[in-house]
């Protein structure tokens, strides 16, 4: 095998557009970005706190909280996200009009094992040229109950609804 040699040059105003459009035209990357610059800043104060350059409480817990809403393409408020979890608890069931697939509308309850954690679900899902979400959702007694009854044949138990609230 013969060794061959030679010279590489890169110009930087030739190689940043590329690594530009690279790293920040995927939004999962750019995304992953965001919360890195997150954690290197909560890095640099717990540093300086650290060397006694700023002050900080004792315990000061720091958190990067990120929800993505796929539905509206846009980063929400984690209260909202509570909120809209809180109210799937409450009925029992979860609905999902294209945010998971473009086309495809569904409703799904979950299965618990012994601990009362939920473990897997049933769904219904249809087309949404077929069927809207508000449709589906008359199924939903007769979707819980299935769940409810595969529960019980695996030795899960429901949470009960004040735990859940709890949660």
């Amino acid at each position: 095998m013969s060794k061959e040699k030679g010279s590489l040059s890169i110009h930087s105003e030739n190689i940043f557009p590329i690594i530009k459009k690279w790293l920040y035209s995927d939004h999962d990357i750019y995304i992953r970005e965001v919360i890195s610059n997150a954690c290197d800043a909560i890095t640099k104060v717990r540093k300086l706190n650290g060397m006694g350059e700023i002050d900080l409480p004792e315990n000061e817990i720091f958190a990067i909280d990120v929800v993505y809403d796929d539905t509206a393409k846009t980063i929400t408020s984690i209260r909202k996200f509570k909120s809209v979890l809180e109210e799937v608890r409450m009925a029992g069931y979860a609905t999902n009009d294209r945010e998971e697939y473009e086309h495809f509308v569904g409703i799904s309850a979950p299965i618990f094992n012994y601990l009362s954690e939920p473990i897997a679900v049933l769904n219904i899902w249809s087309l949404h040229q077929r069927c809207s979400v508000k449709e589906l959702s008359k199924w939903a007694d007769e979707l819980m109950a299935s769940t409810s009854k595969v529960t019980e044949l695996i030795g899960g138990k429901a949470p009960l609804l004040e735990y859940l609230r709890d949660r």
